[in-house]
């Protein structure tokens, strides 16, 4: 596993303090149903995080790690997936409190930013969504425009292109 407090002598693993009523209510919530997939133990690390439990946190991101390492060879997609779809100011505050008391914190949360940043530049990726705000379908143009977007400057030239193109639907490429 990447993470994992079982790889920690138990000496140097944070000791759980009490827990007020709300907090023991949130983990207890975060028990049932059990968690089995790698997006909802992610969600749950990260639900015990705000709430200020590091120890539960840190044993939900072991359970990520165990689930991307049983993903195999689509463990990379996987780790892209995770880091799409949890905003980056949230894993980056995980990393800063949790690294201290778990290190392989930082490796999984790195592991799922780099994951997501790699995918969302991939050049054939960004040429589907430049192509895409041609699209007869509203919804489908949103989605390229907001994926470029996200890309930032890298995302110029193709918008460029796409601005200048005098194919059918060009008249789109602006959603």
């Amino acid at each position: 596993a990447v993470v994992g407090q079982q790889d920690k002598p138990a000496a140097t693993r944070p000791a759980p303090g009490p827990l007020d009523p709300l907090q023991q209510a949130v983990i207890d919530s975060l028990a049932w149903p059990e968690r089995t997939t790698a997006p909802s133990l992610l969600d749950a690390a990260i639900r015990a995080f705000e709430i200020d439990v590091p120890e539960a946190a840190i044993d939900y991101l072991g359970r990520v790690g165990t689930a991307i390492d049983q993903a195999g060879d689509k463990g990379l997609d996987l780790l892209a997936d995770l880091g799409d779809t949890v905003d980056a100011g949230t894993l980056r505050r995980m990393d800063r409190t949790l690294s201290p008391l778990e290190p392989g914190v930082g490796k999984l949360i790195n592991g799922m930013l780099d994951a997501s940043s790699l995918r969302r530049r991939d050049p054939a990726r960004l040429a589907k969504a430049a192509a895409d705000l041609r699209s007869e379908q509203e919804a489908t143009r949103l989605a390229a425009a907001g994926q470029l977007a996200r890309v930032g400057a890298e995302a110029v030239p193709l918008l460029v292109e796409a601005l200048q193109s005098r194919q059918p639907g060009a008249e789109r490429a602006r959603p």
